[in-house]
């Protein structure tokens, strides 16, 4: 589940942007404020309390951005890098900059500069010599 789209955020929003976000669709989808649909509205409410608790946690956001990356990988080439490393709960790249702080060109850069160092490390006369 995209969990940023439940909350209809864009994936580099801040903590205060997701919390603005989740109160808002609370009281919207709260099954008490609608009693007329209220199991649709409480599966909604579900989903969104959910995405919350997910995105507002920094380890559990990256764990649920990891994810989304080998899911899209999958499906083909991406801009985004996936979480390379873990520190203090927070998801890193190798120069410790958190992920959710880098603009999608710097992680376009990381992405590459990791792809053709596995293509290179893993090419024949490489991985012989190891």
């Amino acid at each position: 589940m995209d969990y940023y789209a439940v909350l209809g955020v864009d994936v580099n929003a801040s903590a205060a942007d997701l919390k603005t976000a989740y109160k808002k669709l609370a009281v919207q989808y709260h099954p008490d404020k609608n009693l007329g649909c209220s199991q649709d509205a409480e599966t909604r409410f579900k989903a969104i309390r959910q995405a919350y608790e997910v995105l507002s946690h920094s380890v559990s956001r990256c764990q649920h951005d990891a994810a989304a990356q080998q899911n899209k990988r999958r499906q083909g080439p991406t801009l985004h890098a996936p979480c390379e490393f873990m520190y203090d709960g927070a998801c890193l790249d190798q120069t410790g900059v958190t992920i959710h702080d880098m603009s999608i060109h710097r992680l376009a850069e990381l992405d590459a500069a990791f792809n053709d160092c596995v293509d290179w490390c893993t090419r024949p006369e490489v991985a012989r010599s190891a």
